[in-house]
């Protein structure tokens, strides 16, 4: 069509013609795909098409017209494409409170997932049982959405928020840590705030606890070309985070770590690019250090994402 001009950045090949003429390019060969059809349906299958190929899209789809993408959501979903890609094979995030990780992490990244492949199995764990159910819930309910853009369908005999399938032969399985994961293999598998709080993170047992947890259960249920997301806010040196960073397997991991203040160093810069002392746009309020709100322990820890106690000399934090 001598009117192409280019419809989305991510649809990779999906243009669209003011005449109302759709095309699409495959690996260099022209495929139409749609034809005098009304612009509104033909809007329609674009935005869906573009929402099949990426996450980004995906996530715009499929969440409310508040829905934000600020540049640390983007970076995040850059990972988890790759993640899905193989590009990388183990994934840690770290990232402060209401930034959104696991809403991207635990629901839609899963159910953009299990739409690319349906014969999939998800795994998906938490502290608590009723967290991950939650998280579960939500990703079935997204399948199940008149708006969700794969052919994925959900079985009508095996729907519980906790455990469901799909008609293709895939499935989610939610669980806490602690429980049993027999029975069931991840292609997928994310393990998304593994420690409850500051009560628990203090404790070497129930941090051991939760290691083996690890160790033993959740880790041994992925299938042999899956792969491993782990996600959360700091709370201890010695958290599942620190075990799997301090480990002899650490190279093996991609980390995304963004502080809520940028500290970048000439070794380490900042992943974002950001200068020293700027901050995230996440979307709660943030505790103030010096008014007395949070400790500047709990601060390093969970805002940080560094959990060693530090003095804040030159960042101010309001």
């Amino acid at each position: 069509c001598r009117h192409n001009a280019p419809f989305h950045r991510a649809c990779k090949g999906v243009y669209r013609c003011p005449q109302k003429f759709f095309v699409s390019h495959h690996h260099g060969s022209m495929l139409w795909v749609m034809a005098e059809l009304t612009l509104e349906a033909s809007l329609a299958y674009l935005e869906a098409e573009c929402a099949r190929r990426s996450l980004l899209d995906f996530s715009t789809l499929m969440s409310l017209a508040s829905y934000e993408q600020p540049a640390h959501v983007k970076l995040l979903i850059e990972h988890l494409e790759a993640l899905e890609r193989r590009e990388i094979r183990r994934l840690i995030v770290e990232m402060p409170p209401r930034s959104s990780k696991s809403t991207h992490v635990s629901r839609l990244f899963p159910a953009w997932w299990l739409g690319r492949h349906p014969t999939d199995g998800v795994i998906i764990a938490s502290y608590g049982e009723e967290l991950a159910t939650d998280h579960g819930r939500a990703v079935r309910d997204i399948l199940g959405s008149p708006r969700y853009p794969f052919e994925t369908k959900l079985r009508p005999d095996n729907r519980a928020a906790g455990r469901w399938g799909t008609k293709q032969g895939g499935g989610l399985l939610s669980s806490g840590v602690g429980t049993g994961l027999t029975g069931f293999g991840g292609t997928l598998a994310v393990l998304d705030d593994p420690i409850k709080g500051r009560e628990e993170a203090d404790s070497e047992l129930v941090r051991d606890h939760t290691w083996s947890w690890y160790q033993d259960v959740f880790s041994t249920r992925v299938q042999r070309d899956g792969v491993l997301l782990v996600t959360g806010t700091r709370w201890h040196e010695d958290d599942p985070i620190g075990r799997i960073i301090n480990s002899p397997g650490a190279s093996d991991w991609t980390r995304l770590r963004l502080p809520y203040v940028a500290t970048p160093t000439a070794g380490s810069p900042d992943q974002l690019g950001r200068v020293a002392g700027e901050t995230l746009p996440i979307f709660g309020l943030v505790p103030s250090v010096e008014k007395g709100e949070i400790s500047a322990y709990s601060f390093a820890s969970l805002y940080q994402q560094n959990p060693i106690p530090a003095v804040w000399v030159t960042t101010r934090v309001r």
